[in-house]
C-alpha cells in the first residue's frame, strides 16, 4: 500500500496488523489489556445471572457513547484540522519531551511500536501514519468493548426458561424464532466480512481520517447492493440476539444504539467522505 502524507509526499507501507492481531502478545496494550479485564467483569455475572440488568445498559450505553459520540468528536477534529495527529506530534517529532515528559513520550512510542509494521521506524514514516497506529489502539479498546457490553446484556435478559417449559410458547414458534435470530447474526457476520475484506484493514479503523492512499474509493462487492453496509446489515446481529434473548429491553436498546451508529454515519463518515473524495460522492 502507498500512502500519502499531509504534505501530498508517498510513502510505502509494508503491512497492516489486522484488528485480530491487537490482541497477540506482542502487540498488546494497555488498551487490549483493559478490553479483556471488563470482557470478564461483565462475562461471569452475565452467565450467572447475576447483576441488574439496567447495570449492563448502562454499560453499554456508555461505550455506545464513547464511540458514537467521544470516537466522533476526535475523527472529525481529525478530519477537519488534523487535530489528533498534532496532539502526537510533539512526542513523536519533537527530542525536548523526552526529556520534559518522559512518561507520555514512552507511552506514546509503546503504542506506535505494537503492532507496527517490522520496519518500522519514527523517522521511516510519516507523523500522520504513527498517530493512526496510536488511534487503532484506542478504537480497538472501545470498539471490543461496545460489541461485547450488548452481548452481555443480551446474555443476561436471555430467556433460557423456554427451554425447560414448553407449555411458555408452541415448539414450532420458538424453532422459527431461534431460525430468525441465528439468520440476522450470520448476516451480520458475513456483511462486516465481506466489507472488512473489500475496504480492508484502512478503512476498518478509519485510515482516511488520517492520511489517503493511492487507490481510490471504489463500490464494490456488498457496497454496490447495500449502502453503508457496516452500518445497516452490519447491526443486524443487535435485532438477531434481541430475538434469540426473547428481551423487549434487548431490542430497545438495539434500536437505541443502532440508531446512535446511523447518526455517527450521518454527522461524522458521510461529512468527512464527501471532505475526502468529492468526486466520488456525488
Amino acid at each position: 500500500m502507498i500512502g500519502i502524507d499531509e504534505d501530498g509526499n508517498d510513502f510505502q507501507i509494508s503491512s497492516i496488523q489486522t484488528m485480530f492481531e491487537g490482541f497477540y502478545p506482542r502487540n498488546i496494550t494497555i488498551f487490549e489489556l483493559f478490553s479483556v479485564l471488563i470482557c470478564m467483569l461483565t462475562g461471569y455475572p452475565a452467565i450467572t445471572k447475576q447483576g441488574d440488568v439496567k447495570v449492563f445498559q448502562l454499560v453499554y450505553f456508555f461505550f455506545r457513547f464513547t464511540y458514537n459520540v467521544g470516537l466522533g468528536c476526535l475523527l472529525t477534529l481529525q478530519s477537519k484540522f488534523h487535530s489528533f495527529t498534532n496532539s502526537l506530534r510533539q512526542y513523536i517529532e519533537d527530542d525536548c519531551q523526552c526529556k520534559t515528559h518522559p512518561l507520555m513520550t514512552r507511552f506514546i512510542h509503546t503504542l506506535i511500536q505494537r503492532g507496527a509494521p517490522p520496519d518500522l521506524t519514527t523517522t521511516h514514516y510519516p507523523t500522520c501514519f504513527l498517530s493512526w497506529l496510536v488511534f487503532k489502539h484506542l478504537e480497538n479498546f472501545i470498539m471490543w468493548t461496545d460489541g461485547w457490553s450488548f452481548c452481555a446484556l443480551a446474555v443476561r435478559c436471555w430467556d433460557t426458561t423456554r427451554y425447560f417449559d414448553p407449555s411458555s410458547c408452541s415448539i414450532l414458534r420458538g424453532i422459527l424464532l431461534d431460525v430468525v435470530g441465528i439468520a440476522l447474526v450470520l448476516l451480520n457476520c458475513s456483511a462486516k466480512m465481506n466489507a472488512v475484506k473489500i475496504q480492508g484493514v484502512y478503512a476498518w479503523f478509519y485510515g482516511d481520517f488520517f492520511f489517503r492512499t493511492r487507490s481510490s474509493l471504489l463500490y464494490s462487492g456488498i457496497y454496490r447492493w447495500i449502502p453503508h453496509p457496516m452500518y445497516t446489515v452490519g447491526y443486524s446481529a443487535y435485532y438477531g440476539l434481541a430475538i434469540l434473548s426473547r428481551s423487549r429491553t434487548v431490542l430497545l436498546t438495539a434500536i437505541i444504539g443502532h440508531t446512535m451508529q446511523m447518526g455517527f454515519l450521518m454527522f461524522v463518515e458521510i461529512p468527512h467522505m464527501k471532505r475526502t473524495y468529492p468526486s466520488s460522492t456525488q
